[in-house]
């Protein structure tokens, strides 16, 4: 993924204060310290997230921040590896986030799936991940691929986790040419010949028990038709 950090900042940022603290009308009594702000927003770019986020505590606790800054907290918890708190946030603020930027929404929706993604909740990871790719930009897509592929491998659906994984491969050779991502690209191949393997097997046991299910009705449809013709042979004669 791209700098987020940068892209966030200079949105943010150039926007002004009062439309981005304030989700409804306010007084000019209640707009914030511009310095207390500008902090926050400068140690986040920094890398400072946890000094980010109680400057960013101060701020909403105060004058109550729009749901733009509270997916920004959201971002903070979650590079302060807090998780739990930041999927709070991502929850409650990107469904409120729609007139936004595609790009600025496919930042917050990654990081809550990556948030899902390490508190091992993979459905919800996976429906996060699915908001980012038609969101994010092409040369993104690759990495967004693998994540809902790892999601995929994890729940168990072998077949759809071997689609991704394949388109994946397919988007990292596109777009990027790196040691990084050609060792990223040898282990999704790995992946593939696994989920493939699991996803022949899943269907052969299919196969097998509805081959089972199938003898099984046959057999009782002949049964039945023995009976009904015994049955048939026994009834008396009408004189």
């Amino acid at each position: 993924m791209v700098d987020w950090r940068a892209y966030i900042y200079n949105k943010v940022w150039t926007l002004g204060l009062f439309f981005l603290l304030f989700s409804g009308t306010a007084s000019a009594q209640q707009i914030p310290d511009n310095e207390l702000l500008g902090r926050a927003l400068e140690y986040f770019k920094c890398g400072k997230y946890h000094e980010s986020l109680l400057l960013f505590q101060q701020l909403d606790k105060r004058y109550q921040l729009n749901d733009r800054y509270k997916a920004y907290i959201g971002l903070c918890y979650y590079y302060d590896w807090d998780y739990k708190k930041a999927v709070k946030y991502f929850d409650k603020a990107t469904p409120q986030l729609g007139l936004l930027a595609p790009h600025e929404r496919s930042v917050y929706f990654y990081a809550a799936g990556e948030s899902y993604f390490q508190l091992k909740n993979y459905p919800k990871a996976l429906d996060y991940y699915n908001l980012v790719y038609p969101l994010c930009y092409n040369n993104e897509r690759g990495d967004v691929r693998y994540r809902q592929g790892l999601c995929r491998m994890f729940m168990k659906q072998w077949a759809e986790a071997y689609r991704c994984y394949a388109d994946a491969d397919s988007l990292l050779r596109l777009y990027r040419d790196s040691n990084e991502v050609k060792a990223r690209r040898a282990q999704i191949r790995n992946m593939m010949t696994g989920c493939k393997a699991y996803a022949e097997a899943e269907q052969r046991a299919h196969d097998a028990d509805s081959l089972k299910r199938t003898v099984a009705l046959a057999d009782s449809l002949w049964r039945l038709r023995l009976h009904n013709r015994l049955t048939e042979n026994r009834k008396p004669s009408t004189p």
